[in-house]
């Protein structure tokens, strides 16, 4: 409608010398014809606002007006095209992210591929956020500031380049959750700082996975002042070329369904537990555990809690006790060596499928003599493990 106004005032002006000013003028004194012009386009007309039947061709020119052909469905919310050409377009409300207000109503429309935030943004008390199907929120190396916030991702979102700090001043009790993954999610480059300052009754979990969240790029969560607060938990988790520090959470990694690490590098540390009943599975990745155990499993509980090592892959559990840890399977190939490095003495059973395996225990090497099972605390005397320079 601006554009039309644009035109007329054009028309009108270009004709009011000629014009008496005590007399409307009539449609064909301004120009406007009854008759079809050959060359115009469909909605390339312009009507004679005295009498609808009158029409002039004025072809609109899509490129002075500022549309253009580029595309922006990964930017743009809401995209309005030339009357004159619809191959041209123009962005009346681009996906960027200013304040609370813009990012909720963004995310949850649906309408944007990727969300940009162009500042830090903090989220009010008690306010929510809803991250719509198949969009991406990418917080552009800024922070997402919140107290007591639920952040709920959907099928196929995800977090890029964001940092976020929650500091919640109180919980009520019972489970509660800061991100729930109601489907299959993705983290990329996400820094998350929680301070649990004031804990209630009952868990609390960082992140709760109903089906899948896969890890890319560098992911560092750490929870300060925690007290019955785990990081992850439930669904399945995969690591995909990332590099990921989780730190001081009472429990690490929770009931998950299952966790595989692909090329990546998993740093568990100032936890009570690094594993709760689950069992990870690492392909050319290594995990190092830093934490008060390496694992919890309630009691019959044996599938639980033990760790497979594939090709190229290490397992370094530093100082950790090793009592709640029932397995470890080297299944590494010649030239991509399995291997463990532990220091603590522990009822841990050594599985070995292939025998290009080795075992740093105590500062000491050792390398399997055959497949099979081996008590970690027989491994001196058993002959299945034997010691080299």
């Amino acid at each position: 409608m601006k554009y039309v106004l644009f035109l007329m005032m054009v028309l009108f002006s270009s004709q009011a010398v000629a014009l008496n000013c005590e007399k409307q003028p009539t449609c064909e004194e301004l120009g406007y014809s009854t008759e079809n012009n050959p060359n115009c386009l469909d909605d390339g007309y312009l009507i004679c606002p005295f009498d609808f039947n009158y029409k002039k061709c004025v072809n609109f020119n899509c490129e002075s007006l500022g549309f253009t052909k580029s595309d922006k469905s990964e930017w743009c919310a809401d995209i309005a095209t030339c009357k004159g050409d619809k191959s041209y377009t123009l962005c009346q409300t681009p996906c960027i992210a200013w304040d609370y207000e813009t990012l909720s109503n963004l995310a949850e429309s649906g309408r944007c591929k990727t969300i940009t935030m162009k500042n830090d943004i903090t989220i009010p008390p008690n306010q929510n956020l809803t991250l719509a199907k198949n969009t991406i929120l990418d917080g552009n190396g800024h922070t997402l500031n919140t107290e007591k916030t639920n952040l709920t991702l959907a099928e196929g979102s995800v977090l890029q380049n964001l940092n976020i700090h929650r500091k919640p001043t109180s919980f009520n009790s019972g489970y509660l959750y800061f991100i729930e993954v109601s489907s299959h999610s993705t983290f990329e480059n996400v820094s998350i700082l929680d301070e649990a300052t004031k804990m209630g009754e009952g868990w609390s979990y960082l992140c709760n996975i109903v089906d899948a969240l896969t890890i890319k790029g560098n992911l560092k969560i750490e929870v300060k002042n925690a007290r019955e607060q785990a990081i992850m938990n439930g669904g399945q988790l995969f690591f995909e070329n990332a590099k990921v520090e989780l730190i001081g959470a009472s429990n690490i990694l929770v009931q998950q369904e299952s966790i595989i690490a692909d090329n990546s590098e998993i740093y568990i540390k100032d936890s009570t537990y690094a594993l709760n009943t689950t069992s990870p599975e690492l392909i050319n990745s290594q995990m190092i555990i830093e934490s008060t155990n390496v694992c919890f499993a309630n009691e019959g509980e044996d599938k639980h809690c033990s760790i497979t090592l594939k090709d190229g892959s290490t397992l370094n559990t530093k100082t950790s006790n090793l009592y709640l840890l029932k397995k470890i399977i080297f299944n590494g190939t010649s030239g991509k060596t399995a291997k463990a490095v532990m220091q603590e003495v522990g009822p841990t059973t050594l599985d070995v499928q292939n025998t290009s395996a080795k075992l740093i225990y105590n500062g000491k090497t050792y390398t399997p003599t055959q497949i099979g099972t081996t008590k970690l605390s027989d491994v001196q005397t058993s002959g299945n493990w034997v010691s080299i320079p």
